[in-house]
């Protein structure tokens, strides 16, 4: 049974052999450590970093006002976007929250509770029906030469 000292070792061994001293072709043919050397630094501020690590995915709200984002539900409070496709921003850092954006406007996002949730009360979904009309080519004629009206409408009084 391999340990996991072992593996580590093993995954060492293949960085310091195989990635380090090999070419890459991202770095135009240069080796790791001398791309490294030519790098220019610079520090930088708390906001650039974030900037630079938020990822944007579009996503669509639900009719309850919620998404998911990276397998974690988020409410959203204005409800005219239900339905909607919009874009959210994401702080990769982890020290703010995702954040929708849409049609120049920023709205925050909230963790749903699903205790709080639970006990919403909602109005039950209804779907008005299409009315109806029977097929029966048959019946409206004799109606018709009868001299009655057409089953399927109400009489008139």
């Amino acid at each position: 049974m391999t340990q996991l000292h072992d593996v580590q070792a093993r995954l060492l061994a293949f960085l310091d052999e195989h990635y380090q001293r090999a070419p890459h072709a991202g770095l135009f043919g240069k080796l790791p450590a001398e791309a490294w050397a030519t790098a220019t630094t610079r520090p930088i501020d708390e906001l650039t970093l974030a900037a630079a690590l938020t990822t944007r995915i579009r996503r669509r709200v639900r009719r309850d006002g919620t998404l998911d984002v990276d397998g974690t539900p988020w409410q959203l409070d204005q409800s005219f976007l239900a339905g909607v496709v919009v874009t959210v921003a994401v702080d990769k850092t982890g020290t703010a929250p995702p954040v929708v954006e849409h049609d120049g406007h920023r709205y925050a996002l909230r963790v749903v509770d699903a205790v709080a949730a639970g006990k919403t009360r909602r109005k039950p979904r209804t779907t008005p029906g299409a009315p109806t009309v029977p097929f029966d080519p048959a019946g409206a004629l004799l109606d018709r030469f009868a001299g009655r009206p057409p089953r399927h409408r109400p009489e008139e009084a």
